[in-house]
């Protein structure tokens, strides 16, 4: 609940401090007091834009400060603590039972906002004071005429919280997984480009068919091959020098050896071992040359082959920027990306399978919850036409219609959205409730919703701003009776022409508007005792001060 408004250098409020109690509070003075300033003042507070010139002439800024008991609001608790912003008070108190907001504004048109202390945006505002304030009065601050306040409010009336929660549970899954979907959609629509490209080029590669090490050698067999002739011709000649002829070495060592034979002298005998072993590897190393010479002649023919191959392997170095011997590590690559891609596919089949099944449980909760709406329709509606008959309104119908919803996305709050509609007057047609055209009307219709559905809102403070415009005589006891019984349960602040209604007050207070040195002043005093029956008697009309009024307000105090 509001606990306490504190408003600094506002519009024609210079200092005013309102403390509050639960129950039913009024606030009364002559037309053109002032009394709207404490509306507009908690507006801001809650996050209303700001026009220039409110703050008061020959001051820097405006300080508008609103302080709030959250002991029976755990919605709005749950949402400062998720902020941490329930943790910067310092004042013994429970901090989240407690909230401070506070706005200032400067004659500039700067604003600042801060909760708990803390610096926070509008939106923050906002989103807060829907939880914690219901204002009702001009068309722009009735929250009844929102859509989703009114399928709360049903909602709240038939008691779907639990259902609410399987429904928007399955919806928050459902737009996870389907933009999940959709991202991994678009990966698999341009893998389809990809993957075509992929086949391309590994079919390109998977036909040269070799081994890293096959390359390597291929490319040693080419060099060997291109010096062929060269290698023949010298190979030739180093096999003559070895042992063609009889001037090759192998034939020279031969005769040496028979020469030193043929001496006596066991001395040579060292030598000629020597010169023998020399000879025995000079043929050796002669064998092995003819060898490779005639392996080279005939490998000679692969030189076109090898050739054509190397093209190939160059070709396709070239078109991917690596070296030959590369290749076979990037046909490997290459198959495991096109692995990869089909796991895509495979991937989005099974997120597409949960999608499917999330949607089903989405349906199922969804029915449920339509079915159960069209049942509280109707007593709803009943219960409304007859508080508003009640509130004179004779003739008056309120009806709600439900309508589907465009989308056909899964939304957090059903299938459908709720429509408060009214009929003023036998006869006439029903028409939405925002385009009811008397705002006295609107008022009194916003009243009968509000009774009934007060029970099954968590905001516990709401605010009525004349909405006993255009009323009397017996439908102003109804109101008065009305504001009252709602101030049982929840915090109502009334501001208020009707003496019927001011008499119905916990609590009362009389807006004055003064001129203070040639500057026109707001002044707010709580009413107690006999000031209290002064001011219901002036309501009243006629003479204050008359025996005959203060006699008729303590009458209506008495039975208030």
């Amino acid at each position: 609940m509001l606990s306490q408004l504190k408003i600094s250098n506002f519009k024609i409020v210079e200092e005013l401090v309102l403390n509050l109690q639960s129950g039913m509070s009024v606030i009364t003075g002559e037309t053109g007091a002032g009394k709207s300033v404490l509306v507009s003042a908690l507006n801001l507070v809650l996050g209303d834009r700001a026009d220039r010139g409110v703050v008061l002439e020959g001051t820097e800024r405006a300080e508008l400060t609103a302080t709030f008991d959250l002991q029976s609001n755990a919605d709005a608790q749950s949402w400062l603590k998720q902020r941490d912003l329930n943790d910067s008070l310092d004042d013994g108190l429970d901090d989240s039972a407690q909230c401070i907001i506070r706005r200032i504004l400067t004659q500039e048109g700067r604003s600042r906002a801060y909760i708990n202390g803390q610096p926070s945006p509008m939106a923050d505002l906002r989103e807060l004071g829907e939880m914690l304030v219901d204002i009702h009065g001009q068309h722009e601050h009735q929250s009844l005429l929102r859509a989703e306040v009114q399928l709360q409010l049903l909602d709240q009336f038939a008691g779907h919280t639990e259902l609410l929660g399987q429904v928007k549970s399955s919806a928050e899954n459902w737009k996870i997984l389907s933009e999940t979907v959709q991202t991994l959609q678009s990966k698999v629509a341009e893998a389809e480009a990809r993957r075509d490209f992929l086949d391309f080029q590994l079919a390109e590669l998977q036909s040269l068919d070799m081994s890293e090490q096959e390359i390597i050698e291929l490319d040693l067999e080419q060099k060997r091959l291109a010096r062929a002739s060269e290698t023949l011709e010298s190979g030739h000649q180093a096999f003559q020098l070895c042992s063609d002829g009889d001037d090759s070495a192998a034939a020279s060592l031969a005769k040496a050896i028979q020469q030193l034979g043929d001496i006596p002298d066991p001395a040579l005998a060292a030598t000629i071992e020597l010169l023998s072993s020399a000879q025995i590897q000079v043929e050796e190393a002669a064998s092995d040359l003819q060898h490779y010479l005639e392996k080279l002649d005939l490998d000679s023919s692969r030189m076109g082959e090898i050739e054509q191959k190397m093209q190939q392997l160059f070709e396709m170095s070239r078109k991917h920027r690596i070296k030959p011997a590369e290749l076979p590590r990037l046909l490997n690559d290459l198959q495991e990306e096109r692995q990869q891609l089909e796991s895509g596919d495979e991937r989005l089949q099974q997120l597409n399978a949960e999608l499917t099944t999330i949607e089903q449980q989405y349906q199922s909760a969804a029915t449920k919850l339509t079915a159960s709406r069209k049942k509280a329709v109707k007593k709803i509606s009943k219960q409304v036409t007859e508080r508003m008959q009640g509130l004179g309104m004779a003739g008056g119908d309120f009806r709600v219609q439900l309508e589907g919803l465009d989308s056909k996305a899964p939304s957090q709050r059903g299938n459908e959205k709720a429509v408060f509609e009214v009929s003023t007057n036998p006869g006439q047609s029903h028409k939405a409730l925002g385009r009811v055209a008397s705002g006295g009307e609107l008022s009194r219709i916003s009243l009968a919703i509000q009774v009934i559905t007060a029970d099954h809102s968590a905001i516990s403070t709401r605010i009525f701003d004349e909405v006993d415009s255009g009323i009397g005589g017996d439908t102003a006891d109804i109101v008065a009776e009305r504001l009252h019984e709602l101030g049982e349960k929840n915090q109502i602040l009334c501001i208020t022409h009707l003496a019927q209604v001011a008499a119905r007050g916990d609590q009362h207070f009389k807006v004055l508007k003064q001129v203070v040195k040639g500057q026109t002043r707001v002044d707010l005093t709580e009413l107690t005792g006999n000031e209290k029956t002064t001011e219901i008697a002036r309501m009243l009309g006629g003479n204050a001060e008359s025996k005959q009024a203060l006699a008729h307000a303590e009458e209506m105090l008495g039975k208030a």
